[in-house]
């Protein structure tokens, strides 16, 4: 694995040290989510893909939740050891496997009743490659739980030229809806962070970076760490002015 990202894969779980979801998600908002896939007939019967599962957190509480069996992967072996460090202690521990591996390179079966992809971590190429690569994954009639970045109004190109990115790198979230049903997913729900998830989660990211650089003075890594949590802070909360974190639950069409 190149330095570089074993470098970032564990600045990343450094940062969510402390955070459930590993993003802008309340306990609310999981919680309402989870009732909608009860409903939706997610069962003891079905199958559950994480693609890009990190922590594997909602993974493990949708086959709580339902009593699913699972499969999550994700190429962070840092994220796949807190994940099995949370399933050690689930009533659906022999029912979830946790692979560590690029979940780009899966071959799709098309056998899953429900399949997450919920900011994965990869550049996806945007909502309508997204949700058509997610959907090759489950059957007819399956659901796709899908969450990614978008614009939260037309970015300005003075923050744009701050943030070195380009407007084309997402769509704005008024959009999200059409591109997955433009993909051939019809939306049975969807949610849009709120500014609170969004202050909760920044908050619980900065603060564990700032601990772990006090607990880990001579770490080789802690430089970057406070880099990110100090001067790069700047960066992280002009990106979040300008970003929403959008939550899409899917039903793929029921023929192709």
């Amino acid at each position: 694995m190149p330095e570089a990202v074993e470098d970032r894969q564990r600045l990343s779980a450094i940062a969510h040290a402390t955070s459930l979801m590993w993003g802008p998600i309340s306990q609310d908002t999981a919680d309402g989510l989870l009732a909608r896939l009860g409903s939706l007939g997610i069962s003891e019967s079905s199958r559950v893909l994480d693609l890009g599962c990190g922590p594997a957190e909602l993974l493990r509480r949708v086959c709580e939740a339902t009593g699913a069996s699972g499969i999550g992967v994700d190429s962070s072996p840092f994220a796949i050891e807190e994940a099995r460090r949370r399933l050690a202690t689930s009533p659906v521990r022999d029912r979830v496997e946790l692979r560590i591996g690029d979940a780009t390179v899966l071959t799709p079966d098309g056998t899953n009743d429900l399949v997450i992809c919920i900011g994965p971590g990869w550049t996806t190429g945007g909502w309508v490659p997204m949700t058509r690569w997610t959907s090759a994954f489950v059957r007819p009639g399956g659901l796709l739980l899908l969450g990614e970045a978008a614009w939260r109004g037309v970015p300005r190109e003075d923050s744009l030229a701050t943030l070195e990115m380009t407007s084309d790198e997402h769509i704005l979230g008024a959009d999200v809806g059409r591109s997955v049903s433009e993909a051939g997913a019809k939306v049975a729900w969807s949610h849009r962070s709120s500014l609170d998830e969004w202050g909760a989660y920044a908050d619980a990211y900065r603060s564990a970076m700032r601990h772990f650089v006090l607990d880990h003075p001579d770490d080789p890594i802690t430089p970057a760490v406070r880099s990110r949590s100090e001067a790069g802070w700047v960066h992280y909360e002009l990106l979040h002015e300008l970003l929403d974190f959008v939550i899409v639950l899917a039903q793929r069409a029921s023929r192709a």
